[in-house]
C-alpha cells in the first residue's frame, strides 16, 4: 500500500522519507517473522484488564452520556478516575474537541479521531477504527493472550464479549477471517517527531469498532514535560493546533498462526493546544 506521502505533506507539513521507509521496514520485518511468532507474554495486561472489566459501563446522569470516545470512557469504563478527581470531567468538558482535522492513508478502514482534550499537564485522545470489508472481523491485537499464558495452554486465545478462548470459538462470525488491529505510538509535530508517551486503553465496541483511548500525562516526568513543551513551541501552528501522527497496521490470524499484514499507514490529525 502506498503511504501517499505527498497528500500527508500537503495536509500536515513535511513528513520525512525516513519515517515512511522505517515504518515499511518494520512491517516487512514483522511479516518475515509471522511463521515463527513466539508466544507473547503480557502479564501487566492481566492486572489492567481485570480491573477494567469490573467497571460498570452505564451512564450515571451527568453531561457525559455518549457511548463512545472520552465521554463514555470517563463516565463508565474509567469512572474510578473521575471519582478520585471530580474536577477532571469538568476540565475535559471545557477543553473537549469533537471536530478534529484528520487524514488517514488507509481506505480499507474507517478511522476517526472522535474527540480529544488538551489540558495543562495532561491530554486525552479517542480514536475509533472500523473495518469496512465484509470478509474480515476485526479485533484489537491487544486482546490476544491477555492472561500472559499463565496456564499450560500453548494456543493463542482472544478475549471477546463471548469470553476468552480460541479465536474461532469466540468471534462473532467464525466464518470470517480474523483481522487484528495493531496501534503504534503517536508522534508530535512530525511523523518522526517526539513520541507522546502514555497509557493506552484498547477496546472493541459492541458495534465492532476498535476504540483507542490514550492518556498522556507529563506532570510527573520533567524530561517528558520538556520534550512536550519543545514540541509545542516548534510545531504548534498559527491556529494553535499541534499536528499528531499515529502509524497503524492490521494482520490476519487463522488456525493459531499470525498471517500477512493487510493494512498499514499513518493517521494524521491536529489537536488544539492553545
Amino acid at each position: 500500500m502506498s503511504m501517499n506521502k505527498e497528500r500527508i505533506d500537503a495536509a500536515f507539513g513535511n513528513t520525512p522519507e525516513s519515517f515512511s521507509h522505517r515504518l515499511s521496514q518494520t512491517i516487512a520485518t514483522l511479516s518475515e517473522k509471522k511463521k515463527e511468532d513466539p508466544v507473547r507474554r503480557y502479564p501487566l495486561r492481566v492486572i489492567v484488564l481485570a480491573a477494567m472489566i469490573t467497571m460498570i459501563l452505564g451512564a450515571a446522569g451527568t453531561a457525559l452520556t455518549m457511548d463512545r470516545g472520552l465521554n463514555w470512557w470517563f463516565q463508565g469504563r474509567w469512572s474510578m478516575e473521575t471519582a478520585s478527581d471530580p474536577t477532571l470531567v469538568q476540565d475535559i468538558q471545557t477543553h473537549l474537541q469533537s471536530v478534529i482535522p484528520q487524514y488517514s492513508t488507509q481506505s480499507g478502514l474507517a478511522i476517526t479521531v472522535e474527540d480529544a482534550a488538551w489540558l495543562d499537564s495532561k491530554a486525552y485522545i479517542a480514536i475509533s477504527i472500523r473495518n469496512e470489508r465484509a470478509e474480515y472481523e476485526m479485533h484489537p491485537n491487544f486482546n490476544m493472550n491477555v492472561d500472559g499464558f499463565d496456564d499450560d495452554r500453548t494456543e493463542n486465545w482472544l478475549w471477546t464479549s463471548k469470553g476468552f478462548g480460541v479465536p474461532e470459538q469466540v468471534m462473532d462470525d467464525p466464518q470470517k477471517t480474523l483481522l487484528l488491529f495493531e496501534d503504534y505510538p503517536i508522534h508530535a509535530g512530525r511523523a518522526d517527531g517526539p513520541i507522546l508517551r502514555g497509557a493506552w486503553d484498547v477496546t472493541r465496541r459492541e458495534d465492532g469498532a476498535v476504540q483507542l483511548i490514550q492518556e498522556i500525562d507529563w506532570d510527573e516526568d520533567s524530561g517528558f514535560r520538556e520534550s512536550i513543551e519543545a514540541a509545542l513551541a516548534v510545531y504548534t501552528d498559527s491556529d494553535g493546533c499541534l499536528p499528531l501522527f499515529m502509524p497503524f497496521a492490521t494482520r490476519t490470524f487463522a488456525q493459531d498462526i499470525y498471517g500477512d499484514y493487510v493494512d498499514y499507514g499513518i493517521l494524521g490529525f491536529k489537536v488544539k493546544v492553545k
